[in-house]
């Protein structure tokens, strides 16, 4: 089965984040406390990202998008008539 271009972004995206964190994980010479800040931006990055991702895959939010450009059609034809 052929992934659609949302996973193939997702997929994308999980990897940069994965290579984000193995770069924060390090022992490099940034100091603990701009790693940690580093660290929570990207947790709360990831968070986002997923839920999001998750509301958007949704049927009832597919459906409810294409009703509301159906309405809208509907509402623009009528006043161009």
């Amino acid at each position: 089965m052929a992934e659609s271009d949302d996973d193939v972004f997702f997929a994308a995206l999980e990897n940069q984040c994965k290579i984000i964190e193995s770069a924060l994980q390090s022992k490099c010479n940034m100091n603990q406390q701009i790693r940690e800040e580093a660290r929570q931006a990207l947790v709360e990055l990831k968070s986002s990202v997923y839920r999001n991702f998750v509301m958007i895959k949704s049927e009832k939010f597919v459906e409810a998008c294409q009703g509301k450009l159906e309405r809208r059609h509907v509402g623009f034809a009528k006043e161009n008539v």
